[in-house]
């Protein structure tokens, strides 16, 4: 579509369910050596940190540093991604140097009120314009970090049709609402609950799992906290060390078993429905078309997975 000004605009997301995002991993834009070497991480997004991971007195040297950054994590076929500061001066900033033809998405942390979205992407819009890039094809990560972004979760979500994830920062969280810091995240479940909630029904995928993402020293612990996260319904989840990708990427995909699973329900329903039959017993359990649906969902991300692990450099994790 061609806006008024002749710009093209692509302001309608692909499908989101199509986005393969299990594991995206964060690291400061301002450190050469960990952005020369992200690519060849295995993670399904990079992330360019200009917020919590870069002091204050860095943050200009490291908005310098983001024309170079970026093309370095362009490097593997994933998306690139930069998280903004969420104050509006610092916003500005990071959005005047972030925007380009090599940045896929932003990441905005601590997001609060529906406006505050839509502040970002009459933002972005304006840099595509001056840019000459597609309109909207930039796209948005939300976080909620706050008791207030909570309580407004299911307007932000729905604040902009650049939004296509969705996430809990806990630490912050857990901190307003001083709550002891547990190692089994817990304390949160109810919150990530309604992350889950709110981005399914906005159509959005919910990135998360209970347990700190700092937790790469005990991988066992982070892989039963990715699992817990799977069973909520999360999609995938952001993470700060290398060894955590591999655990990401193998929790929130689908296990050879699963995949069999789903491959023998859904060539017993379509030989069910040949027959005129909507409902078939399959290993002594009863299948009607909510559970083939479900099994051709998990045919699905499989061969999405598959295909987006397959563009991807060779791994290296140190």
């Amino acid at each position: 579509m061609t806006s008024f000004d002749g710009a093209t605009s692509v302001e309608e997301p692909p499908e989101k369910g199509a986005l393969v995002r299990r594991s995206a991993l964060i690291l400061p834009a301002n450190v050469s050596s960990f952005v020369e070497k992200a690519h060849r991480r295995g993670a399904d997004a990079i992330v360019l940190d200009l917020e919590d991971s870069v002091s204050a007195g860095e943050k200009e040297a490291a908005r310098e540093t983001l024309p170079e950054a970026l093309k370095a994590a362009r490097k593997g076929s994933v998306p690139v991604l930069v998280r903004v500061n969420s104050e509006f001066l610092e916003l500005v900033k990071d959005l005047d140097a972030c925007v380009r033809p090599q940045l896929d998405e932003v990441m905005l942390p601590k997001a609060e009120s529906a406006d505050q979205v839509k502040i970002l992407d009459a933002l972005l819009r304006e840099r595509e314009l001056l840019r000459e890039l597609p309109l909207g094809s930039i796209k948005v990560n939300l976080v909620i970090e706050s008791a207030l972004g909570l309580e407004h979760v299911f307007s932000i979500s729905r604040a902009s049709k650049r939004a296509i994830t969705l996430a809990l920062g806990g630490e912050d969280l857990k901190r307003e609402l001083n709550l002891d810091t547990d190692t089994d995240g817990d304390a949160l479940l109810w919150a990530h609950s309604r992350i889950v909630l709110a981005a399914r029904a906005a159509s959005l995928v919910p990135l998360g799992y209970p347990g700190s993402i700092s937790n790469y020293h005990n991988l066992e612990e982070f892989q039963r906290a990715v699992e817990h996260g799977r069973r909520m319904g999360y999609a995938g989840g952001y993470c700060i060390h290398p060894r955590q990708v591999e655990v990401l990427n193998r929790g929130f995909s689908s296990s050879e078993e699963q995949v069999a699973w789903a491959q023998k329900v859904v060539d017993a329903f379509s030989a069910s429905l040949a027959d005129g039959r909507a409902s078939i017993s399959v290993d002594g359990q009863m299948v009607d078309t909510p559970v083939a649906e479900r099994a051709r969902g998990i045919l699905e991300w499989s061969r999405r997975i598959r295909e987006f692990d397959a563009r991807k450099p060779q791994v290296e994790v140190k």
